[in-house]
Parts: structure tokens; C-alpha cells; sequence
């Protein structure tokens, strides 16, 4: 249920099934000592669609190819008693891997959120400056001919892709895709949810003043952690009652990876593991909102700053310059650069007029543009090309 897949999945959903009949096929998970199960699930998606579980996940690897062996051995029987019309799986860890062959009789697309020739940009970008991949990385690299495999088993497999953004499309033609199975349909973000001005209830107050720069993100040196702890000194600097906030698990992390000096420790702030329903109140309260990623499809945490009318400094990769116009909705650096990250974060700091244009901007283009009934409907659009394609037994391959 957690992360940008699930996010994902859970908000598209939600609004697929005002027009369409859904299954979820998925996995269970236990999280802390609350377990994700078929009634959390199907509560999540507001008991619009019914959830499947077929396994469980217990590790953030190997879970992997339980579900797809689950899938293999299940996915079949599922689509010969419920008819499904088609299958629409989520292209990130490849669950569809083994299935897919199998279901021919069965139209299929998927939503590529990723590929692993994008991935392994970012552990290329990470070693040029020095750092070094954690064990998920450098994992990715030991085994990247198997997973590129693996990948051009699914992908090649007909069936349209929707990849996230249009620089995950150009990596998809890259691979030898044809550009007529391909239909970019951005995420969305909810802007009833992330919206500025929201009182921070539950959120525990330490009497902090002055602004904020917060980081929303999974510890790893891709998502640019590394670069902001190197901006840091010379934010303080520059503004020196700031302080840098974070969510997740990070303090032990930080403190492992990095020498950070007590001065420095002094101005930061754990937020520790924030719950759901309160991440909008830390967006709608920070000051400025960074994004230093060094790879990135299209991220949510971009997309929830700038419905939150936050303004934002991100890093110019991935499919981030098709949410943000650099100086219209927030302002783009190099990716990796800490004297450009902190140079702009130092900008918007001592500009609260420019802050408040660019977090309005902002705003507008999410809730105008990077809405989920409008994704709901540019995936209902993709089913129906799909769906017709398959009728007339053109159904997307590699060339058509």
C-alpha cells in the first residue's frame, strides 16, 4: 500500500471504478503490527473494487518472485472464472514476468513507472560523484543482465504501455519499442488532500521558528540526500535559522552515512514515520520543499508540493521538467550539484514574494493539469484502444 506503485494503484482505482467493474490481484503485508490485508485493502480503495490477495510480502526482495510464481500458478483460473475483459499490471518490479506469456487470449496493457536502463543512470550519476550505491543498488548492478532479461520478456510481450512520463517512453523506443503501443499518462495527485493552508493536527510542535526545508523520500543517496547534506553548510550560512526537516526513518541513517557536525545536527528535524492522512499538513507547512533526486520518473512528492502550493527546488531529471517549467512552478537544478541546490533553496528563502508566485503557480497546474480523474480517463481511453485493437487482432506488438 506504501510507495509511489501503491499510491498509485490505491488513487487510480478509486476512480476507475466509478466507470468500470475491478478486481486487484495482490499481496498481503504486514507492516510494523498492522497488517494490510483483503478489508484494509479493499477500505483503502473506498470498497469500490474488490481485492484478491494471492500471497504475501514478508522482505522487500524475494517477495517479488513469490508473487509472481503465485501469479502464475493462479492468474489463469482467476481469468477463466471471472472472464476478464483485460489485465492491466503495474510495470515496476515486473509482478507480470512469468504471467504474461501465458494470458494471450487476454488483452493486456501496463503502466511502466520505470525501467531499469533509467535506474541504472542514476547508480552511474551516483558513482561519478563519488558515492557509493547501497545494497539495493549495487545489487540492481550485479544481476542488471538478468533484469534487463527479464524486462524485455514482459515489455515485449503485446499489449499497449502507459509509462509515466514521456522520458520513461523515450527510454521504452530506446529499448526497440515501437511508439504505437506507447501512451505517456502522467500520474495524479489528489488536490482535495495536498492543499495549502492545512493546520498541522497530530503533527507534534517542538517550538521551532524560523523556515523550513523539507525532504520527502526513502534514505538513498539516488534520491539526493547526499547532495543536500553537501548544500547544507552554506544554507545555514546564508539563513541561519533554518532548519531541514524529514520524514521516514532517517535520523540513525543520516547519522551512519554521514559526518554531520553537532551545528549542523542542531538544525535539523525528524518527523519519524508520518501517517498518511497527516503528510498533507507537513507539505502545506514547509517553507520550501526539495527534491534533489539524481533519477526519477515522475514522483509523487513532486507532484504533492505543488498541489500543496508549496514552492519546490527539484533536480532536472527524469520527467521532473514535465510537471515543473523551471521559474514558472518552482525552480530546477542540476542534478548532484549542492552549490546550485543550495544557491536556489537560499533564493527562495530570502524571497517570500517569489515563493508565494511560484507556489501558486504551482497549484493551479496540479489541479488543472495532474488530476486523478484525469489519468482515470486517459487509462479508460488506453483500455478502449487496447481492447479494440485486440477485437480486430492488432492488439499491440512490438512493431504495431
Amino acid at each position: 500500500m506504501r510507495g509511489g506503485v501503491g499510491t498509485y494503484s490505491v488513487a487510480l482505482v478509486r476512480e476507475l471504478a466509478r466507470q468500470a467493474d475491478i478486481s486487484v490481484i495482490t499481496l498481503t503485508r504486514q507492516q510494523g503490527s498492522v497488517r494490510y490485508g483483503r478489508a484494509e485493502m479493499e477500505a483503502a480503495v473506498d470498497h469500490r473494487a474488490r481485492v484478491i490477495p494471492i500471497t504475501e510480502a514478508r522482505d522487500t526482495f524475494l517477495y517479488n518472485a513469490r508473487f509472481q510464481i503465485a501469479l502464475l500458478r493462479q492468474l489463469p483460473g482467476f481469468a477463466r472464472r471471472e472472464r476478464f475483459d483485460l489485465i492491466h499490471t503495474q510495470h515496476a518490479h515486473m509482478p507480470d514476468l512469468l504471467a504474461g506469456p501465458m494470458m494471450r487470449g487476454t488483452p493486456f496493457v501496463r503502466t511502466v513507472h520505470s525501467t531499469i536502463a533509467g535506474q541504472r543512470e542514476s547508480i552511474r550519476i551516483l558513482e561519478s560523484l563519488g558515492q557509493t550505491p547501497d545494497i539495493t543498488e549495487r545489487w540492481q548492478v550485479a544481476i542488471e543482465p538478468v533484469l534487463r532479461l527479464a524486462e524485455w520478456s514482459a515489455l515485449s510481450h503485446p499489449g499497449r504501455l502507459f509509462p509515466v512520463c514521456q522520458y520513461t517512453a523515450d527510454h521504452l523506443i530506446g529499448l526497440g519499442i515501437s511508439p504505437n503501443r506507447i501512451r505517456v499518462i502522467h500520474n495524479g495527485v489528489d488536490t482535495d488532500r495536498f492543499r495549502p493552508g492545512i493546520a498541522p493536527e497530530g503533527i507534534p510542535a517542538d517550538g521551532r521558528r524560523g523556515p523550513t526545508v523539507l525532504f520527502v523520500g526513502r534514505f538513498t543517496l539516488v534520491k539526493g540526500i547526499g547532495t543536500l547534506v553537501q548544500a547544507m553548510p552554506r544554507i545555514v550560512r546564508e539563513v541561519p535559522d533554518v532548519t531541514f526537516e524529514f520524514t521516514g526513518k532517517m535520523p540513525a541513517q543520516l547519522t551512519r552515512t554521514f559526518a554531520l557536525p553537532p551545528e549542523l545536527r542542531a538544525h535539523l528535524h525528524f518527523h519519524g514515520y508520518v501517517p498518511d492522512e497527516q503528510l498533507p499538513a507537513v507539505f502545506s507547512g514547509a517553507t520550501v520543499i526539495v527534491a534533489p533526486s539524481l533519477y526519477d520518473s515522475f514522483p509523487f512528492s513532486v507532484l504533492e508540493a505543488m498541489a500543496a502550493g508549496a514552492p519546490i527546488v527539484a533536480s532536472r531529471v527524469g520527467g521532473i521538467p514535465e510537471a515543473i517549467t523551471s521559474g514558472q512552478e518552482g525552480v530546477l537544478v542540476e542534478a548532484g550539484s549542492p552549490d546550485a541546490l543550495a544557491e536556489a533553496v537560499v533564493g527562495l528563502l530570502k524571497d517570500p514574494d517569489r515563493r508565494k508566485r511560484l507556489g501558486t503557480a504551482a497549484r493551479r497546474k496540479a489541479a488543472t493539469v495532474f488530476t486523478w480523474p484525469a489519468t482515470a480517463r486517459a487509462t479508460l481511453e488506453g483500455y478502449r484502444e487496447e481492447l479494440a485493437g485486440a477485437a480486430r487482432g492488432v492488439s499491440g506488438s512490438m512493431g504495431g
